[in-house]
């Protein structure tokens, strides 16, 4: 039987399924819409459980349009939009609405860094400027406002990684999409607790994914994600990408 890989994308408006061949021409692709919300002023925000769906949809219409079968699906990768901020709690269900990378609700957090010089302090760990809807700045923002949701988040993820989750129960990220959260100290690497006590977020350590290559395995479809989606249980999902 000829070999194929799928590709998921799940950007601001639509998640998107497509199976490629080995050689990288694309064979199938569909697309499921995913409503935003706008409940406060610079909000902008979704339910991750109808995102799952919306994706897990978009999967199983890709596969039963092009007639692969799912044994002929030896690899899934997953890309999505940057930044944003996908919570799980310790019971691994959403901790609350996927906040996007449209999102302005933390705007005046990171004001207030700047005139504090936090800028300066964090530059030699992240190389990069601060923005509202980064995870270092939601993080701080939901701290404040919903101090409930902190006290039971799990897991920090992107929306890759909270789709990657769904998929395979492991929780993961890649270099390419933590890089650009200001939460990771990328010149080596890692993690720096450090640069999350300057935010005030050092509590948060215990909950930020392990960081894996974009091409390494991060885990494998389970039962439930094959029944959701139409793949084969066991499907390898590697770690994705940053879009």
């Amino acid at each position: 039987m000829s070999e194929y890989l799928l590709g998921i994308d799940n950007g601001n408006t639509i998640s998107k399924a497509a199976i490629f061949d080995l050689e990288g021409r694309e064979i199938q692709v569909c697309s499921r819409q995913v409503k935003s919300d706008f409940p406060h002023k610079g909000w902008t925000e979704r339910s991750m459980d109808e995102l799952w769906q919306s994706t897990a949809a978009a999967v199983k219409e890709t596969l039963d349009n092009s007639g692969i079968k799912p044994e002929q699906i030896i690899g899934v990768g997953t890309t999505g939009h940057g930044n944003g901020i996908y919570l799980i709690d310790k019971e691994g269900k959403p901790a609350r609405a996927g906040i996007q990378s449209l999102d302005s609700r933390a705007a005046d957090i990171v004001d207030g860094w700047n005139r504090n010089s936090l800028h300066d302090k964090v530059f030699p760990f992240t190389t990069q400027a601060m923005w509202p809807a980064q995870p270092n700045a939601l993080l701080a923002w939901i701290k404040q406002n919903e101090p409930e949701v902190y006290q039971r988040i799990g897991a920090v993820l992107m929306v890759k990684d909270y789709i990657k989750y769904c998929l395979t129960g492991e929780v993961t990220s890649d270099y390419t999409d933590m890089s650009g959260t200001s939460l990771m100290d990328v010149r080596n690497k890692c993690y720096s607790d450090e640069l999350l006590s300057i935010y005030d977020l050092a509590d948060i350590r215990p909950t930020l994914p392990k960081v894996i290559n974009s091409f390494e395995i991060a885990g494998k479809v389970t039962p439930e994600a094959a029944r959701a989606t139409g793949l084969a249980e066991g499907t390898p999902v590697v770690g994705g990408l940053f879009d």
